[in-house]
């Protein structure tokens, strides 16, 4: 017995002194327990050894080791890796069907893989672009070999923080914990962000240009009947329900600068075109959500503001955006308080030119809860007046938007403001407002054209449409040509 495992103990170090750019401290068989024990293994992906892996223990039990005398294939009932950070490099391997065997010589087959407190780094030249922490994994029957049908049949994982830092950006994304139950087919990600490292208050300091910054977070994505398979040298999933819990949406633009084509890119466009190549989904939910927007237009005005709470929103796309881009939103969220917003909101994933068309309804509430949305029309503040009902429905694209507003209010007062601040004369806004605009033969219906600022994200766009809309309908002509000539000067 122990002159086989002695045997076996010599094989063992030659055979895995084929393992390519790889070491190990200590290995050895016991033949009783039938283990193989290794310690401090390295490992680099790079002939170089700049970022040496290392693993600091590996079990292998239920050794095969008949079959690997007779037919010189390495097998294990199970193979325990234990404490490690491994790095990968980026574009190492361009093609997975290229990659060389990690073993030279020989088949590798395990049945079953336990991996406990590994990190991963996957690197672009000297920097981190993704780093996962605190993996922990259990993957069954992955044979590999160079038979292309061996592969996964069977896992589950779950993660500490993952962070991934965006190519050419100043955004990254983290998430705070994941998991996936195999035979669940359910994949959990809690508290996951999108954010940029620059503090808030320092993102409008000593900036030339305008800037939109969107930070995305959310408490927990749930996504059911996860499903993926290998298509055109891809691995593409799909799920026909992803549910994203507290998600929260904040868009800060800054106003104040020239124009810049390059400083704000489309997010409907560039951000989930991509994705749609590698997901398939066929319904979002989002619950209890909130969305805010904030546009600094000048720094002697408090900021424009648009905020939804309680948002509850779906998602259609019926699996198909990846094919013909459509998609539909449909929300419902309190812009007030105890005022509800309706909206539902179709758009293309895939034309350049981002058409979308937009429907909403706003119910009751008092006209001064308007004041925070209309800092971007100059001068004007409302005092007192009720709204009935606000019917919208704008068209658009990143070149212009158009549509219709049906703005039902009565009793409306407001004062144009001087340059200091302090009211204008009565007369001049008795000649600027219209005070009601009820059902009936002289109801006016506002105009929502606006040309948008490339620069400028959806949400800017779409405020603009909107405020296009409030100004035709309660501002008199007399008004509107104040209004535009105070905001030129």
């Amino acid at each position: 017995m122990l002159g086989l495992q002695y045997f076996i103990n010599r094989k063992l170090h030659t055979v895995l002194s084929g393992i390519n750019n790889a070491s190990f401290d200590k290995i050895r068989y016991n033949i009783f327990t039938n283990i193989i024990y290794a310690e401090h293994l390295v490992y680099s992906t790079d002939s170089n050894a700049t970022f040496p892996s290392t693993i600091e223990k590996v079990e292998a039990r239920g050794f095969h080791r008949l079959s690997y005398i007779r037919e010189k294939t390495i097998g294990f009932d199970q193979l325990i890796v234990e404490g490690g950070k491994i790095f990968l490099a980026k574009g190492l391997i361009k093609n997975r069907h290229d990659a060389k065997p990690l073993v030279t010589n020989n088949n590798l087959r395990v049945d079953e893989i336990i991996l406990r407190n590994i990190d991963i780094k996957l690197l672009d030249g000297e920097n981190y672009m993704v780093v996962v922490n605190d993996l922990q994994a259990r993957i069954r029957t992955p044979h590999f070999s160079n038979d292309p049908s061996s592969g996964l049949n069977d896992f589950s994982f779950r993660t500490g923080n993952i962070q991934y830092s965006l190519p050419d950006s100043m955004f990254d994304i983290s998430i705070g914990s994941t998991s996936y139950l195999h035979n669940e087919h359910s994949l959990t990600l809690g508290n996951l962000k999108y954010f940029t490292s620059v503090p808030e208050e320092k993102w409008f300091d000593h900036n030339p240009v305008k800037r939109a910054h969107i930070n995305l977070s959310a408490e927990r994505i749930q996504v059911d009947d996860l499903f993926c398979e290998e298509a055109y040298d891809n691995i593409v999933c799909a799920s026909p329900i992803i549910k994203v819990y507290k998600p929260i949406c904040t868009v800060f633009e800054d106003g104040r600068f020239i124009h810049c084509d390059t400083c704000y890119q489309p997010l409907l466009q560039n951000g989930l075109s991509p994705i749609l190549e590698r997901f398939r989904i066929d319904t979002v939910r989002l619950k209890n959500g909130t969305v805010s927007y904030t546009k600094l237009n000048n720094p002697a005005l408090d900021e424009s503001k648009l905020q939804f709470s309680n948002v509850d929103a779906v998602m259609i796309t019926d699996g198909k955006p990846y094919t013909d881009g459509r998609a539909r939103l449909m929300a419902k969220s309190d812009i007030f308080v105890g005022t509800p917003l309706l909206l539902d909101f179709s758009f293309d994933l895939l034309q350049k030119e981002n058409t979308f068309t937009l429907v909403g309804e706003i119910g009751k509430f008092q006209l001064a809860d308007l004041n925070p949305f209309l800092q971007g029309v100059h001068f004007v503040k409302i005092t007192s007046g009720q709204a009935n009902k606000i019917q919208f429905k704008i068209t658009g694209n990143d070149v212009a938007n158009s549509g219709q507003m049906r703005f039902e209010y009565d009793n409306l007062r407001a004062s144009f403001l001087n340059d200091d601040g302090r009211d204008m004369s009565s007369l001049i806004n008795e000649l600027a407002i219209r005070k009601f605009n009820i059902p009936g033969p002289h109801f006016r219906v506002g105009d929502l054209k606006h040309s948008r600022d490339t620069s400028r994200s959806l949400f800017h766009s779409l405020s603009q449409s909107l405020q296009a809309g409030i100004k035709s309908i309660a501002l008199s002509d007399y008004a509107q040509q104040l209004e535009q000539h105070k905001s030129n000067n």
